[in-house]
């Protein structure tokens, strides 16, 4: 039965609501929407500058670690975007220390 939800969910998958079905995925262990959910980030530069640091938020949030092909693309897209390191994000840092330890790293 979770097959055949998340098959259907896979045309209702948007940027808009993608991540509230990575929560879902989690908090309800439904493995199989949270590889699809994985997979349509990974597909068609889903992930971009508009939503990287919410994508990483959400994965810092759950009680999952974020795939490392999800945390590759983003830290690339913060490496790339240099502008995107910010004010704004700092706080979003101090919450998440691994975060912060994570991009160092990525960058060095």
């Amino acid at each position: 039965m979770i097959d055949d939800i998340s098959l259907e969910l896979v045309n209702e998958l948007t940027l808009e609501n993608i991540l509230q079905y990575i929560q879902l995925s989690d908090k309800f262990l439904l493995e199989d929407l949270y590889e699809l959910c994985e997979e349509y980030l990974l597909n068609n530069n889903h992930i971009n500058e508009t939503n990287v640091w919410n994508i990483l938020e959400i994965y810092n949030t759950i009680g999952r670690k974020i795939s490392l092909k999800i945390q590759e693309k983003c830290f690339c897209i913060l490496k790339n975007n240099r502008n995107l390191i910010n004010e704004q994000c700092h706080d979003l840092l101090k919450k998440y220390p691994d975060l912060s330890i994570e991009l160092v790293k990525y960058f060095v």
